[in-house]
């Protein structure tokens, strides 16, 4: 079921796929879950990285078209809200 204001179950396993979260009720081992989100969010962490050294180069944001600039920082904005929710779900299962 779709459901854009449900809550988070307290024990659910959560996957991050772009601005959405899917919540799977039930099947959580908090340990297991702990090691993908870290894994998730230092793969976020490198991809964030390489977004900021593209756009902080002179070169790339003066000779490339603007849309593809422009397209670049949307995907850094995607980026770091994906971070966000990764780090909130971490926070929540580990606190």
């Amino acid at each position: 079921t779709v459901d854009a204001a449900a809550e988070k179950p307290e024990l659910a396993a959560v996957q991050v796929l772009g601005d959405m979260e899917i919540y799977v009720d039930g099947v959580l081992d908090v340990e297991t879950e702990l090691a993908r989100l870290d894994s998730q969010r230092e793969n976020l962490l490198k991809r964030i990285e390489g977004a900021q050294k593209k756009l902080s180069n002179e070169n790339f944001v003066s000779r490339a078209p603007a849309d593809i600039v422009a397209k670049e920082r949307e995907r850094l904005a995607e980026l770091e809200n994906q971070l966000a929710l990764v780090d909130e779900n971490i926070a929540q299962l580990r606190a």
